[in-house]
């Protein structure tokens, strides 16, 4: 044999089964979905709320601060209109 040790690639991957033991049950499929669900209607939901919460500040200022919005006064006839 040379300097470095030769192993054989069938009692390789019987060492690292050994070192790792069992693996821990998976949960059901269904208790799965059950929670990607949940997760998905709690974003849905948070997403609606943002983009409501937004639309009432926007909203919100540009009726607050006066000259944002033209009045009917302030607008007039078109120029050169036919």
């Amino acid at each position: 044999m040379n300097d470095q040790q030769q192993m054989d690639p069938a009692e390789l991957g019987e060492r690292l089964h050994r070192a790792f033991g069992a693996e821990p049950p998976h949960d059901p499929v269904a208790a799965d979905l059950a929670r990607g669900r949940r997760r998905l209607r709690r974003h849905r939901a948070s997403v609606a709320l943002g983009g409501l919460a937004v639309a009432t500040v926007v909203s919100g200022a540009a009726l607050a601060v006066p000259g944002v919005l033209p009045r009917a006064t302030d607008v007039g006839p078109a120029a050169g209109g036919r």
